[in-house]
């Protein structure tokens, strides 16, 4: 294994399966998905960290470039990175793991690490005992964690590693974030194929910007206080716009996913950026997720002036008991009211609910359908609640022996964990299916999807690669 940075000049990002691979959402995408690949931010940043210091990197995004296993090795042997950072995700970890043995008969010297949202909350040592291909795992935010491992002038491995050597382990202290997201260099973005990730309201090639990291809220579902920290931090809306200037002038791309676990948590930071995107960056589009306590007709407004097109809301569940139960501290009314400003301003909008709840019935689950229904979004997407090392509800089902670290259910939202009692796991499935089958929903959502349409050409690939065929899956679910 080479374990110097100054003998590593040549890096590969890979992401080998059918996920998000974003520390928060590792949402597994297939047929009957509603989501879609997304750029791969995370790799994108450590690429370009680890470009400003000079080492050459690749990303490998397999599933959206469609690459086989014999493609993946051909890319990986013609390259010959000295390091190799595998992306994993905690549902698809172990197929992703698997290539580490694979790279290792490729790259007998090179250094193989593993990188993901679930890495600082797992038995990270039991990791590298499963996969003795693998040299080691990295975790805390990938970016900074390589940029201090480069940076290090002496023989000290930094925070946020754990490291094979021979039989034994080192294990480095957990990494502090970085509260300056700003002075990060640009996201490697000329290494991708933009083609591959586009809007699923327009059609068109979209850029995922990192506007701002952290949330302040405490769901028991969702490990984003823990990944990303309690605190909000900010990036400048000035930096922002000059990224998406970038992709607009050198790519051509105009719409664009404003990523941020709390995207809506400053008012007056989100005026900002508004007003800078209408003087610097007039005729973009853009999707964001929101909490819809904090979305107000004024505050709609004027996010649809600056360009937005689409936002998305977790609402979780109609019953208000449910939602205390799993802290998610808003109401069905925020949600109702949230929708119905966006859509007087004519944004389209996309709410998600979850659904079997260990306290949940058949009757509380058909009844909170109906009640979903009559929100009127645009989209009304149901998962199921997946325990995410890092969030409450992972110990949870590790204190009840429903799920295991070494064997994951790998479909992630789409099948069910937890079976309230009196319900089994294909009834369960069968709610599901019966809930997105909903003519009047995919047709509202066909509507939306067509009213922001400019023209002929962007109709037809709407029709094509749009959201039209995230609704034939839906219909077909």
């Amino acid at each position: 294994m080479i374990l110097n940075p100054e003998k590593i000049r040549r890096a590969l990002f890979l992401l080998p399966g059918p996920y998000v691979y974003e520390d928060r959402c590792q949402s597994y995408i297939g047929k009957g998905s509603f989501f879609r690949y997304r750029e791969p931010v995370e790799e994108m940043y450590a690429a370009g960290v680890l470009g400003d210091l000079g080492v050459t990197c690749r990303i490998v995004h397999a599933a959206p470039e469609r690459l086989s296993k014999g493609g993946i090795e051909k890319i990986i042997g013609a390259f010959a990175p000295d390091m190799v950072v595998i992306s994993s995700t905690y549902p698809g970890h172990v197929q992703d793991l698997a290539w580490a043995e694979k790279i290792r008969k490729i790259l007998p010297r090179a250094m193989i690490i593993t990188r993901g949202g679930h890495m600082g909350f797992i038995d990270r040592q039991d990791l590298l005992k499963r996969f003795s291909a693998l040299d080691g795992v990295i975790r805390g935010e990938t970016e900074f964690t390589l940029r201090d491992f480069f940076q290090s002038n002496d023989k000290r491995i930094p925070s946020g590693f754990t490291l094979r050597h021979g039989d034994a382990f080192e294990e480095t202290p957990d990494p502090g974030l970085d509260n300056d997201i700003t002075a990060l260099p640009f996201p490697a973005r000329r290494l991708l194929n933009h083609r591959l990730y586009r809007s699923p309201v327009t059609a068109r090639p979209m850029a995922t910007i990192s506007a701002n990291r952290g949330c302040c809220h405490r769901c028991v579902f969702c490990p984003a206080h823990k990944v990303s920290g309690a605190a909000v931090r900010l990036r400048s809306p000035e930096s922002l716009v000059r990224e998406i200037r970038e992709c607009r002038e050198h790519w051509g791309i105009r719409d664009f996913f404003m990523r941020g676990e709390t995207f809506t948590a400053s008012r007056t930071w989100l005026k900002d950026l508004c007003r800078e995107l209408k003087k610097q960056a007039p005729g973009v589009r853009w999707l964001c997720n929101a909490r819809a306590d904090a979305l107000d007709s004024e505050l709609a407004g004027l996010m649809k002036s600056a360009g937005l097109c689409g936002v998305s809301m977790g609402a979780e569940s109609p019953d208000a008991d449910t939602l205390a139960l799993i802290r998610k501290d808003l109401c069905f009314e925020d949600v109702r009211k949230a929708v119905a400003a966006c859509r007087s301003h004519g944004i389209m909008t996309m709410v998600y609910f979850l659904m079997g709840f260990l306290w949940e019935t058949r009757e509380d689950i058909v009844c909170n359908i109906a009640k979903a229904g009559t929100l009127k979004s645009d989209v009304t997407e149901f998962f199921f609640p997946y325990p995410l090392p890092g969030a409450e509800l992972y110990e949870t089902a590790k204190a009840l022996g429903l799920i295991n670290d070494r064997a994951p259910l790998p479909w992630s939202q789409q099948a069910p964990v937890f079976i309230p009692q009196g319900l089994s796991a294909r009834e369960l499935m069968q709610l599901r299916a019966r809930a997105r089958r909903n003519p009047a929903q995919n047709i509202r959502a066909a509507r939306a999807v067509l009213r922001q349409a400019t023209g002929a050409r962007e109709i037809a690939a709407v029709m094509t690669h749009g959201f039209f065929t995230a609704a034939n899956a839906l219909l077909r679910a």
